[in-house]
């Protein structure tokens, strides 16, 4: 069982809102915070085998595809990427130290992005330079 986590950075306090906040509550009870969200049923942390195992019992009891929880975090911060989220707020979501990691690994560059920019830079150009 996995007692400390990979890196400092990725120790952190996650802000979530109060619906999240709730639904949560109500979900796993009330917990102190220095305990551990999610807890085996002998009450310390579960392995990373656990989690993902609950996490593939709870999509398959929702019928929803699967997605691996890496995939997830990944699509997680493309898509507040492409929302226009500073790649530092993203970084320490993540629990990145630097934004390096953020933008290299996780911060998929959307197609829609590709053809704005296309766009912008052909409304740039003169027309009258453009000869075929």
């Amino acid at each position: 069982m996995q007692e400390s986590t990979k890196t400092a950075t990725s120790t952190r306090t996650i802000t979530v809102s109060s619906d999240v906040l709730a639904l949560l509550i109500s979900v796993i009870g009330d917990r102190a915070d220095d305990e551990p969200l999610f807890v085996s049923d002998k009450g310390g942390r579960i392995s990373r085998q656990m989690y993902r195992k609950r996490y593939i019992d709870v999509i398959q009891q929702a019928n929803i595809p699967y997605i691996s929880l890496h995939k997830l975090r990944h699509i997680a911060a493309s898509l507040l990427a492409a929302s226009g989220t500073p790649s530092v707020i993203i970084a320490k979501i993540l629990g990145h130290a630097n934004t390096y990691v953020t933008k290299d690994v996780y911060v998929h560059t959307q197609q829609e992005q590709i053809q704005q920019t296309s766009a912008t830079i052909s409304s740039l150009l003169p027309t009258d330079s453009i000869t075929a």
